[in-house]
């Protein structure tokens, strides 16, 4: 069976400020960027470029991208590659193991999509000639020396280590390894929001109004500068296993977005304290589209939503369509006091909820420019997640829970 793929048009899918991956050598390959500047894309269609340059040649290549778990490793990575896949023309050509993480080309080259929930299972791997550490900052230095030992044996192959990352901290490992000291074998790439010719104007706004709201953040979301986000809102959260099978009451949140996630945040209180699970966090969604996803997601009975109040159309849409949905509180400062209330209770956050977990971590206080004071208001950007899980708390289970709070 011959099978012929083109090639001469890589250049026209890869943003132009990142051809050079196309070419580059160095063993170390440790990309810094703000917000959506393309470079977890650019590196996937890299590593598939690469498997598809040597598809005449046998088992070719073995590739592993990786989170740090595997839940941000299913729902970040695998649904990318399996885009690309998609759009690129090669399913006839790529069998895809969704339980393993597994896509097997027509070759037999692989790309493993896995985390390091259990490092006893990397150290099993071999063959290994090219690693994507996604969000970097997640790992630690032992998982980069541990990644980078995966890689050696065979003097035919280009052994590199991929690492992307947003420089929230100058306090990383990340820093110290690569940036606060010269490596050799090493290349350091910066982009930013203006690398990609892709993103849309609503959030490059977002982006550039940062700069009102937060220097800090400005400069790490969008000058790709290492900084060191402070100002955090919730410090009272732990990261859990799994949501409680019975729990003493239960609403969701939802926060709309089409070009931003739309989240969907499911609450659930205990005597403990309130359980929150990510249910979904997805960019590009129709009303009908989410109206389809929640009749998928949702279990069965009356299950109660409470959503962004600002768009009542979408609301109504959603509750005609069966479901028992409540616009949030917009009253004047319910953030504020709903942040308030959400700081006094203890947050157990299940560990299969990646963007809620990535969103919390920094999710701060703007900073007023000139003077440097803490504002009561929260930075409008990577927030939805905990949007939807205030709407839940603060304008529902506020008025009900009994349980002991935070003091």
């Amino acid at each position: 069976m011959n099978i012929n793929v083109d090639l001469t048009n890589i250049k026209s899918v890869i943003i132009p400020s990142f051809h050079w991956l196309l070419t580059d050598t160095h063993r170390n390959l440790v990309l810094r960027g703000g917000a959506g500047s393309g470079k977890s894309v650019a590196i996937i269609m890299t590593l598939v470029w690469y498997i598809l340059k040597d598809l005449d040649k046998p088992n070719s290549h073995r590739f592993l991208l990786l989170r740090k778990t595997g839940p941000a490793a299913k729902k970040s990575i695998f649904p990318l590659l399996k885009y690309i896949i998609d759009e690129w023309g090669l399913t006839n050509i790529v069998s895809i193991n969704k339980t393993e993480g597994v896509f097997t080309f027509i070759n037999g080259s692989e790309i493993i999509v896995t985390s390091l929930d259990d490092p006893e299972k990397i150290k099993s791997l071999f063959g290994v000639d090219k690693i994507f550490m996604e969000e970097a900052m997640e790992f630690t230095i032992e998982d980069f020396r541990q990644l980078s030992l995966r890689m050696r044996g065979d003097k035919t192959k280009l052994y590199q280590l991929f690492m992307a990352f947003n420089p929230i901290s100058a306090l990383s490992w990340v820093y110290n390894e690569f940036y606060a000291k010269t490596r050799p074998n090493t290349i350091l790439h910066l982009s930013t929001y203006k690398d990609n010719p892709y993103l849309d104007d609503e959030y490059i706004n977002q982006l550039e109004d940062l700069i009102n709201q937060d220097q800090n953040y400005y400069n790490v979301y969008a000058k790709g500068e290492f900084g060191c986000v402070g100002n955090v809102i919730y410090n009272n959260w732990i990261i859990v296993d799994k949501y409680p099978d019975v729990v003493g009451e239960e609403v969701w949140g939802l926060d709309f977005g089409f070009s931003h996630p739309t989240a969907l945040i499911r609450v659930g209180v205990t005597k403990e304290g309130i359980y929150l699970k990510e249910e979904l966090c997805e960019s590009g969604l129709t009303n009908a589209d989410l109206i389809e996803k929640l009749k998928k997601i949702l279990p069965g009975g009356n299950v109660r939503i409470y959503a962004d109040s600002a768009l009542p159309g979408n609301i109504l849409e959603i509750r005609r369509a069966g479901f028992d949905i409540y616009p949030a509180d917009k009253a004047p400062h319910s953030v504020t006091q709903g942040l308030d209330y959400c700081k006094r209770q203890k947050l157990f956050i299940t560990q299969d909820s990646p963007n809620l977990i990535k969103e919390i971590q920094g999710y701060s206080y703007k900073t007023e420019r000139l003077s440097g004071q803490v504002m009561e208001q929260p930075i409008k950007i990577n927030d939805n997640c905990c949007d939807s899980f205030r709407y839940a708390i603060y304008t529902y289970l506020s008025k009900k829970i009994s349980y002991r709070i935070i003091t």
